[in-house]
């Protein structure tokens, strides 16, 4: 196999390994803000998310891609742009989703999947550039 294409498999999975390493943190972590530290239900949504967002953006940075360097504006630019996109409408569906009735847990969970195909879009356009 192509080193370039196998180096781009193994980006890619080391990416989507950080995903499915950052949903059971954010489920977790929305659990305890709202059941011990009493929050809102969106207000645990918002504050899970930013975390999740800054720790999938290290971790990826770190692991999945090896950068060593400095964080350059052009890299946060860019993550935060799809990134907040893809969790402003997950936040969306999750919260509408809750309001309609549907456990809070539960109701996170759908837009996951939508932030799962953001993050494909983000390792491809990368593995082409």
């Amino acid at each position: 196999m192509n080193h370039r294409i196998s180096l781009h498999i193994k980006q890619f999975s080391k990416f989507s390994i950080t995903g499915v390493i950052a949903v059971p943190i954010d489920l977790i972590l929305i659990a305890v803000l709202v059941e011990m530290a009493h929050l809102p239900v969106l207000g645990s949504y918002i504050l899970s998310s930013a975390f999740c967002l800054a720790f999938t953006f290290l971790l990826n940075r770190k692991w999945a891609f090896q950068h060593r360097g400095k964080i350059t504006r052009k890299q946060i630019t860019t993550f935060l742009a799809v990134y907040l996109t893809a969790i402003g409408f997950g936040l969306g569906i999750a919260y509408s989703l809750f309001l309609l009735g549907m456990w809070y847990l539960l109701s996170r969970q759908g837009p996951h999947g939508l932030l799962k195909e953001t993050e494909k879009e983000i390792s491809l356009s990368r593995a082409r550039g």
